[in-house]
């Protein structure tokens, strides 16, 4: 189970010291997990930080040189079909992969889900005004179907992206 939380400070967290009980799930989780002390990121911004965390390569590895007048910096940014991803690594030693993703950064038009057997994107077209359609629906609705569909055979490996803490930014 790879969670991940965009834009979450761990300098806020009490699992790394904050001094107010900010984060008693992660706590009961991290006694159980593989918690990263040290993290640090390629990128300034979601989609080629996740593009290297997938790949392992640093972003640029994923910058497209593109010609033309229509062409944006979010055009630039693609997972290449010839790169390796961590999904597709865990998929050929036989486990199940899914993908519960709450951003648009991560979604299909920048080939996000390579490697996913399930990959699902719904929680982006989420508005911040309604907090139960990000992690909440996902953990919820989404995620429940995939567990139970698993084989006890094979094992799960499961990447699950929440945006909430990115905004919006309100007391």
């Amino acid at each position: 189970v790879f969670i991940s939380i965009d834009t979450l400070a761990a300098r806020n967290l009490s699992l790394h010291g904050y001094e107010r009980a900010t984060s008693p799930e992660l706590e009961r989780l991290a006694k159980d997990a593989v918690v990263f002390e040290h993290c640090l990121t390629n990128a300034p911004w979601t989609l080629p930080s996740y593009l290297s965390v997938m790949t392992g390569l640093y972003p640029r590895a994923h910058w497209l040189e593109l010609d033309g007048e229509e062409v944006t910096p979010f055009d630039r940014w693609q997972l290449a079909e010839n790169r390796l991803t961590l999904a597709e690594a865990l998929r050929a030693r036989g486990y199940r992969t899914g993908g519960f993703v709450d951003t648009q950064w991560l979604s299909p038009i920048f080939q996000f889900p390579q490697g996913f057997d399930v990959y699902n994107g719904d929680g982006a077209m989420a508005s911040f005004a309604d907090p139960t359609k990000h992690i909440q629906d996902i953990v919820q609705n989404l995620l429940p179907p995939w567990l139970a569909a698993g084989r006890a055979s094979s094992p799960p490996f499961l990447f699950l992206h929440a945006l909430d803490a990115h905004g919006p930014y309100l007391p």
